[in-house]
Parts: structure tokens; C-alpha cells; sequence
């Protein structure tokens, strides 16, 4: 684990969310700090960080993350993922706003989500949608819940999915053991007119490309394969997706 020492800072640049963030330059390059408050920023440090692992098993873009030491404290250290200057980076919100002056306040339902995919980028459906099953796979395993704020695109002409980012665990505190019901975490996303526990949008929600994507990401992931640093935060959080996977791949 590297330390970070007195970081050329971008002050122009700024970083949306609940966690403090910190624009800096590294090596030439756009960086980001996430700064720890508490010990359950630093516990979401550490889902994000094994996201990441997970999702290059799945070959799902994903941002570039590293746990760091930066003054007293750990910090995730972001590679800024944006490609140029020229390409427009949108939230799935952004999305979803254009529809209000139309439809009133649209419901953020994953039938909303295909159609906006439909309409945006029909020749690449299939492909992001795939992806997003997969995505919905690992908040599953790490208890994150997804709204629309962090499933992001590109358009510089065409229209792409971002890399994924924000993979936080939702856990009161390190002792929390409330990953064990299945009512938790909910996703923000509506499956058939309510908010639906992932376990029960994987187990039961009726969709060919979920299906298909399960029997990959049952094939695919290996948790025994990942690289641990051995901080309790980490171990606890194998011990979670363990948990979870079992639950949704061995039943």
C-alpha cells in the first residue's frame, strides 16, 4: 500500500457526492482522493476496491481504484476515467430528466431504463445491458444500492456506458451483520412497480439476459481467486460476498 505525499491538487476541478474528494496529478495524469470521515467510509473504500477485482472477472469496465495511506488515514485513490476533452459525460439521471417536461416525474423502472437504451443507443442494448446485469450482480454481492446518479455514459457522437464506479456497502458498521437478510440491501430501481431486494430481482424477476448473465457470472467469478491485503474491512467483505453468493449460486 503506497502512501500518497503532498499531491499537486487541481482546485478547478470538482467531484460530486457524499464523501469528500480530493482532484489531484499524479505522473502527469487526473487523479482523485476519497478522503475517510469515519470507519464506514473506509469499509466502502475497500467494496469499491474489490469491485473492481470482480468486475474485471466479468470484463465489465470499471474505474481504476488503489486503497492509499494520505496524511493519518486510508484514502481510494480514483484514476480520472474520462477519455478527452471532447467527449460529454452523462449520469443515468441526465437521462431520465429530459423525460419530465413529457411524462411528468418518470418512475426510475428498469422498463424506463430499456427504453431510454432503446432510444439513445439501440445498437448497443444488448451489450449495456448485459453489462448492467452483471453490475446489479455485484451491488448484490457487496449490499449496494445503485440509483440512477452512478450508471453513467459517454457520448462524443455515439453513445457508450462509462466505467462503473461507486460500489459502496451499505452497512451500519463493521459488527453489522444484516447482510444475512435478504431484504437488504434495496435497489432504487423499480422491477415490476416497486423498489425490489436484489435477491429477489435475481431469483424471480422474468428477463432472458438476467438469466443468461447469471449462468456466465456463475461460471466466471472466483472469490478465491482475488488478492487480499488482510485488513479486517477486506476479510469481512469476502466474508459478505461469500455469504451472498452462495445464497444466489447454490441454492
Amino acid at each position: 500500500m503506497r502512501t500518497i505525499f503532498y499531491p499537486q491538487k487541481c482546485n478547478n476541478i470538482s467531484y460530486p457526492g457524499k464523501t469528500p474528494k480530493l482532484g489531484i496529478n499524479l505522473d502527469g495524469k487526473r487523479f482523485f482522493l476519497k478522503l475517510a470521515e469515519s470507519h464506514k467510509d473506509i469499509l466502502s473504500f475497500f467494496s469499491e476496491y474489490l469491485s473492481t477485482i470482480l468486475f474485471r472477472q466479468l470484463s465489465v469496465p470499471t474505474s481504476q481504484v488503489e486503497i492509499v495511506k494520505y496524511g493519518n488515514s486510508l484514502a481510494l485513490l480514483s484514476k480520472d476515467f474520462m477519455p478527452d476533452e471532447y467527449t460529454q459525460y452523462f449520469p443515468l439521471a441526465s437521462y431520465y430528466e429530459e423525460l419530465i417536461d413529457t411524462i411528468g416525474t418518470p418512475e426510475y423502472s428498469y422498463e424506463l431504463f430499456v427504453s431510454i437504451l432503446q432510444n439513445k443507443c439501440p445498437g448497443k442494448k444488448s451489450q449495456i445491458l448485459s453489462i448492467f446485469w452483471k453490475v446489479i450482480i455485484i451491488d448484490y454481492l457487496l449490499c449496494n444500492g445503485r440509483s440512477a446518479g452512478n450508471i453513467a455514459f459517454f457520448d462524443n457522437g455515439l453513445i457508450s456506458l462509462a466505467p462503473i464506479f461507486d460500489t459502496s456497502t451499505r452497512l451500519k458498521d463493521i459488527n453489522d451483520l444484516s447482510y444475512k437478510d435478504l431484504k437488504f440491501p434495496h435497489l432504487y430501481m423499480s422491477f415490476g412497480g416497486s423498489k425490489s431486494p436484489g435477491f429477489s430481482v435475481l431469483q424471480f424477476y422474468k428477463d432472458k439476459i438476467k438469466d443468461e448473465v447469471l449462468d456466465e457470472c456463475k461460471r466466471t467469478i472466483n472469490i478465491n481467486n482475488i488478492e487480499t491485503t488482510g485488513s479486517i474491512e477486506e476479510e469481512y467483505l469476502l466474508k459478505v460476498i461469500n455469504y451472498r453468493y452462495k445464497k444466489i449460486f447454490e441454492r
